[in-house]
């Protein structure tokens, strides 16, 4: 008797064990027939379900939230898949759409990377919503952006370069990155 057979003879004795074959038409009624008979011998078996207008009426169904596979902090590991998923999707865009030539998400094959484009976007819209509806915030949202900012400005030596006069002077123009900060946190002070 080799290997294989030895298995197969266990694996049946296992499968009668946890599922006994009855036949339940020679022998009468099975001893867990019970509760079946309780469903099917009511009073109420036979009789016709009430008119649509009596029954109660069905409450809208709310969204199911989505289990987590583990201990997840914020969603850290759906928004690194979020990111990866958006370099590739750059990475295909630009090659595909825009023709800037070949890069590590393209293989040569312009339909093939137009088919991957395709999926990529798709893949990552279906991420993106069920981050927001898991999360209620973009996954594109970065914490302690504003401390970051001052602390490049204040490294830089760049404080003061667009306030008062100096907004929208030549040393702060108008559309540049630091013409757009100062409007964001001009905003914020306005509302605070």
């Amino acid at each position: 008797m080799n290997w294989i057979s030895k298995h197969s003879t266990e694996h049946k004795a296992n499968l009668l064990n946890e599922m006994p074959i009855d036949n339940h038409a020679s022998k009468g009624p099975h001893k867990n027939d019970n509760k079946k008979k309780d469903v099917y011998h009511s009073k109420d078996a036979g009789k016709a379900l009430p008119p649509k207008s009596a029954r109660e009426p069905m409450k809208p169904m709310e969204p199911m939230p989505v289990p987590s596979k583990g201990p997840e902090k914020n969603g850290k590991r759906l928004k690194k898949k979020i990111m990866k998923l958006s370099d590739k999707h750059a990475g295909l865009h630009s090659a595909v759409v825009e023709g800037h030539g070949q890069n590590k998400y393209t293989t040569g094959d312009y339909d093939a990377d137009r088919q991957k484009l395709y999926k990529v976007e798709d893949k990552l819209e279906k991420k993106e919503k069920k981050y927001t509806r898991k999360f209620g915030k973009s996954p594109y949202e970065k914490k302690g952006w504003i401390q970051e900012a001052t602390a490049s400005i204040k490294r830089r030596g760049t404080e003061g370069v667009c306030t008062g006069d100096k907004f929208g002077s030549a040393s702060c123009p108008p559309g540049s990155k630091r013409y757009n900060l100062a409007k964001t946190f001009k905003k914020m002070a306005k509302n605070r």
